[in-house]
């Protein structure tokens, strides 16, 4: 009887803990659903506005300039020597390299040549031209071009425009000039919009 009343106890504890098992097991140990953890990495990058203008040669079509055979890209004034009446082979050529998103325009102004000859001023007019700008000087005041060079509302990448420069001397001011070391100024101005 020993064993049967020690099987019984057996059986009484194994289904015991069967019942109270539950109580003595921690609740943030059961399984549930499965945890997300998320992480991330933020990429970012800033890409600085460029804007640059110089004029220099004007090359053939197809082959423009690269910041290889870049020139001096700083403020500084290019020269061109009137050699006669007329329409001028200046050469030259207005560069725009430009990312502002906002976009830009070029506006163009000029001054006639002038030769100052004890306080007695003489004039040499021209006509200047630049892509969409045109001005015809007159004198001593600046005279703006009545359009912009050229105009771009916003961009999308990088640019790069290229536009000659033209000058058209007056004839009857050129042969008729007192001699003397004539000196104008066609003047570009770059603004970001």
């Amino acid at each position: 009887m020993k064993k049967a009343t020690v099987a019984l106890l057996m059986v009484l504890l194994i289904a015991s803990f069967g019942l109270f098992a539950d109580d003595l097991v921690d609740e943030t140990f059961h399984p549930g659903p499965p945890t997300i953890l998320t992480d991330c990495l933020a990429v970012k990058t800033l890409i600085p506005s460029i804007s640059w203008m110089w004029i220099a040669p004007c090359f053939a079509q197809g082959q423009g300039p690269t910041l290889e055979n870049n020139w001096d890209c700083g403020p500084h004034c290019t020269q061109y020597y009137v050699t006669g009446p007329g329409e001028q082979n200046v050469g030259k050529c207005l560069y725009v390299l430009s990312n502002n998103r906002g976009g830009y325009r070029v506006n163009m102004k000029a001054k006639a040549l002038k030769c100052d000859w004890l306080g007695f001023n003489t004039y040499i007019n021209y006509r200047a031209t630049c892509g969409d700008a045109s001005v015809e000087t007159n004198n001593d005041p600046f005279v703006d071009a009545a359009d912009p060079v050229e105009i771009f509302a916003n961009l999308h990448m990088l640019q790069m425009t290229c536009n000659p420069i033209g000058i058209n001397v007056n004839p009857w001011e050129y042969m008729l000039a007192a001699s003397g070391f004539y000196t104008g100024v066609i003047f570009f101005t770059f603004i970001a919009c």
